[in-house]
């Protein structure tokens, strides 16, 4: 059996029609999706100033790190200046008070060698009167730090108080005779490293 196919003459559907139907079913089910916004990324927009935070807190932890870091150092550096000075300060009595007369010309060298060219002048003229001073009257005195102090610091100079216990000998008294000093050395920092220039014996 043969079957004619008629061709329709006019339009299958009313174009008004189609547009309504459209309309409604997108404005129903939501299925067409909004255009992307600019490089079509979907990020979400809270990103943004969520990393700019993050980054300011990040520089100001940088900047408190950096300040905490240099006030550290400086106070480093100013305690291990004090605990220079002090020690230094120590050795200077020791040397001050240690002499002995089979070794007294190493002995003035070494005080000399930790003392400024200011404090240094003032027994210079007097070394070889002190050293034959030590070996004829066979002196020997030997001393000990007791107690120590900084009375004041400013970096570059120093004063140190410091109790001295010492044991003194001669050709009229062999037997050694305790003897106790107390005295301020008067320090600066010189050259790199902390030297005498001067003491006061006190009472």
């Amino acid at each position: 059996m043969a079957i004619t196919a008629h061709r329709p003459t006019g339009p299958l559907t009313d174009p008004d029609e189609v547009t309504s139907v459209t309309s409604a079913d997108v404005a129903a089910t939501g299925d067409v999706a909004p255009p992307p916004d600019g490089d079509g990324s979907s990020r979400p927009r809270w990103l943004v100033p969520t990393a700019v935070g993050l980054g300011v807190l990040l520089v100001a932890l940088l900047v408190l790190a950096v300040i905490f870091g240099a006030r550290t150092a400086s106070g480093f550096g100013v305690e291990q200046g004090r605990a220079a000075a002090l020690a230094t300060g120590r050795q200077a009595a020791v040397n001050l008070t240690s002499f002995d007369f089979t070794t007294a010309e190493a002995d003035v060298q070494r005080l000399r060698d930790s003392t400024t060219q200011n404090f240094e002048n003032g027994f210079a003229t007097d070394k070889d009167a002190f050293v034959k001073f030590l070996r004829d009257g066979k002196v020997k005195m030997t001393s000990n730090v007791t107690e120590a102090g900084l009375l004041s610091y400013s970096g570059n100079a120093a004063h140190v108080l410091v109790a001295v216990k010492s044991q003194v000998s001669n050709n009229q008294t062999p037997a050694p005779e305790a003897r106790n000093y107390r005295m301020d050395v008067s320090m600066v920092y010189q050259d790199g490293r902390w030297l005498a220039n001067g003491a006061e014996f006190i009472s």
